[in-house]
């Protein structure tokens, strides 16, 4: 490369280039080694556009939120019930919103807290059925599947497990971590 922009200077230089086209032969150049890494870059099933949420295990919802808020300025979005597996709530990130951003779920539990749970992925465009037949097919370990059982519509998206059996969950991307029923939405901040 460093051959190519002596010659495009010595063309500019000798008259042979004008200060238009020198600047535009310098940027192709700079962007030459991207677009050769993006075009070496293998196509995706879908494609991320966003972190949506973490879930993590804690002992105390209270002491919990009052850490992450303190700490990352995250505020409370709701307290939910999600049955036997414990009481729920969302923290929503500075700058997040219900349906944009990021936003922490902070699961009470008996057994095991301090430990994480899943982080998810805002993925677009997300079709539930076809990732997930996908996914089976190409990673058999990742044992994706659907929260409902059914993978007909894109809600809860998809949950699967990387190469280290860490659990991860796909979802649109505007997923707003519906509690179920018993969600108690808090009132805007």
């Amino acid at each position: 490369m460093v051959s190519a922009v002596d010659n495009l200077l010595n063309q500019y230089e000798g008259g042979r280039l004008s200060r238009r086209d020198l600047i535009r032969g310098m940027l192709l150049l700079a962007a030459a080694p991207a677009a050769a890494l993006e075009a070496q870059a293998p196509k995706s099933m879908t494609s991320a556009v966003s972190i949506a949420h973490v879930h993590v295990h804690v002992s105390n919802h209270e002491r919990s939120a009052q850490f992450y808020s303190e700490l990352l300025g995250a505020k409370l979005a709701d307290k939910g019930e999600v049955g036997a597996e414990g009481s729920l709530w969302t923290m929503l990130i500075p700058g997040s919103t219900k349906s944009r951003g990021v936003w922490l779920s902070l699961q009470q539990v008996t057994e095991n807290p301090g430990t994480y749970d899943h982080a998810a992925f805002g993925v677009a465009p997300l079709n539930s059925a076809k990732l997930l037949d996908d996914i089976n097919k190409k990673w058999p370990f990742a044992k994706a599947y659907h929260p409902g059982g059914q993978a007909s519509n894109n809600r809860g998206g998809v949950y699967l497990l990387d190469p280290d059996g860490l659990k991860i969950q796909l979802t649109p991307p505007t997923e707003q971590g519906e509690l179920g029923p018993k969600a108690q939405p808090i009132a805007n901040t």
